[in-house]
């Protein structure tokens, strides 16, 4: 069933479909539902002038306006607490504004005041915050048209039709994974022509070989990135209390070769040191004055 379909099914079988649209913007509120009216095809009615004063509603008014033969209306108004308005509502989607936006677009002052007052006394079914849709009025009404799709699928039928969309989309979606999984055997099989150099009685295809191994290089790059990262050391990382030192050519008592009742000989020039990472393991050497025949290596692991 196309949109406009199910919607005259849901007038058929609820016998109207009265959306009411508030919002203390009415300028937005306006261009957005007169768009709205369109995809619809819904009568357009403008309750701004009589909500003004809502302790004298005329609801005289009110019904001349809403008794249209068309019975899909969608119906804006600043606020609408139930208890003041005599009209049946299907639903009701409010298009809410900050303090920072009501300041930026001039709101009128009697508008924000009547919703102050009188927002508790009203039943909103979905709400829009318009500072998601800066510049964006587009998004707005596209947001709105499917909110309101969905109500009247979950409505149709006392909400047979929806367990009968979702069925269907279940039974699609079957049917895409089946394709997905059938292009993914051909995708195999296809590497599987590549996969050893043999000898062939056919030709094999240069170009399907070449991106084969192309993705396979990519497979392996990814692998290596990916192994690289979970073993990288992370020098801001307090290591203290997992490092293990064991000396390498280093004994406990070194027999001196020169005098060394003077701490002179110790003092350390043309200092040569080498080492790196390898394996995780940090590999230092250093030789200290090699005529003095000290020398050493550190393994920190």
């Amino acid at each position: 069933m196309t949109e406009i379909n199910i919607l005259e099914a849901y007038v058929e079988q609820l016998g109207y479909f009265n959306v009411i649209f508030s919002s203390v913007d009415y300028e937005l509120l306006k261009k957005v539902v007169l768009n709205l009216c369109k995809d619809f095809n819904a009568e357009f009615i403008d309750l701004f002038p009589i909500m003004i004063n809502m302790e004298d509603i005329d609801n005289e008014r009110v019904k001349q306006l809403t008794s249209t033969e068309n019975q899909v209306r969608f119906i804006i108004v600043p606020v609408f607490p139930l208890k003041y308005v005599n009209i049946r509502v299907s639903y009701h989607i409010n298009i809410s504004l900050n303090f920072q936006l009501i300041n930026d677009r001039n709101i009128k002052k009697d508008y924000v005041d009547l919703e102050q007052k009188y927002k508790d006394q009203s039943m909103i079914n979905k709400y829009m915050n318009l500072s998601k849709y800066i510049d964006n009025d587009s998004k707005l009404e596209s947001d709105i048209f499917n909110v309101l799709i969905t109500r009247i699928n979950k409505k149709l039928d006392n909400g047979k039709y929806e367990d009968r969309l979702k069925t269907e989309k279940s039974g699609n979606k079957i049917v895409k994974e089946k394709i997905k999984d059938n292009d993914f055997k051909t995708e195999n099989l296809k590497d599987n022509d590549f996969k050893t150099e043999k000898l062939v009685s056919k030709k094999q295809d240069q170009d399907a070989k070449e991106e084969y191994l192309e993705k396979k290089n990519e497979s392996i790059d990814q692998d290596i990135l990916t192994e690289v990262a979970d073993s990288t050391i992370d020098p801001y990382e307090d290591i203290s209390s997992k490092m293990s030192l064991d000396d390498v050519n280093m004994d406990d008592d070194i027999e001196p070769v020169n005098d060394y009742s003077s701490m002179e000989p110790f003092e350390v020039y043309n200092h040569d040191q080498s080492g790196g990472i390898r394996n995780n393991i940090i590999i230092g050497k250093r030789i200290i004055r090699e005529r003095l025949g000290v020398v050493g290596s550190r393994i920190l692991k």
